[in-house]
């Protein structure tokens, strides 16, 4: 039996192997990266862009001249969205559900929670599928994450920016959740498919949206 750390360092050797492989198979150029400002300043360009990378702004941000400079020096591409694409159908209701691995378990059909999402995504790397979230998270919004390797997908997440993620503990009633919720300000829930029939998950999936959160912890 493995002790706590060295069931951390099994996990986190398995993230890094996802995240090698993902990062093989998908090229080593970071995926447009979204700056939802209205005036782009180099405040607002991130440290870690390099040569290569690119960024999406809004149709109609304002970028300094400074800002271009500093865009042009480190090789990365500046894009802006295209008109429709600023306001998804998705963003809409501001929540998302995401399958990673497999398919949506019999049981979980049978249930009205899934009438509560615009749609269902399916991602087979939890990699890619965090991506999707980070860009989806930025628009302040909150997803529910199923998947076969919970501790493996925060552990994975916890590395993108913008993610805040808590893991669905069958164990803890509501207002423990609520807490642990709030504590980080959690904006993506990860459930085990094992626990999708648990009496308590509707429940929290529902309080999990309609949590207000004063601010971001400053120490994330």
């Amino acid at each position: 039996m493995l002790n706590q750390d060295q069931l951390e360092d099994v996990i986190n050797e398995v993230v890094d192997r996802i995240v090698n492989q993902f990062e093989k198979d998908n090229g080593s150029a970071t995926p447009g990266l979204v700056l939802n400002e209205r005036v782009i300043t180099t405040a607002q360009i991130p440290q870690g862009l390099s040569h290569g990378d690119e960024v999406i702004i809004r149709p109609k941000a304002v970028v300094t001249p400074a800002a271009i400079d500093l865009f042009k020096v480190r090789g990365v591409g500046v894009k802006r969205m295209p008109v429709a694409a600023t306001t998804p159908a998705v963003m809409k209701d501001k929540r998302q559900f995401i399958v990673v691995g497999g398919g949506l378990p019999e049981s979980l059909k049978a249930t009205r929670l899934l009438a509560e999402f615009p749609e269902i995504v399916q991602f087979d790397c939890v990699v890619e599928a965090g991506r999707n979230i980070t860009e989806f998270s930025r628009q302040g919004s909150r997803t529910i994450v199923l998947t076969d390797s919970p501790e493996i997908a925060v552990v994975a997440m916890s590395r993108l920016p913008s993610l805040r993620t808590v893991e669905f503990n069958i164990e803890q009633g509501m207002e423990a959740m609520e807490r642990r919720c709030t504590s980080v300000a959690a904006n993506v829930l990860v459930v085990d498919r094992e626990d999708v029939g648990n009496w308590r998950l509707p429940a929290i999936t529902k309080k999990f949206f309609e949590l207000q959160y004063a601010a971001i912890p400053a120490w994330l």
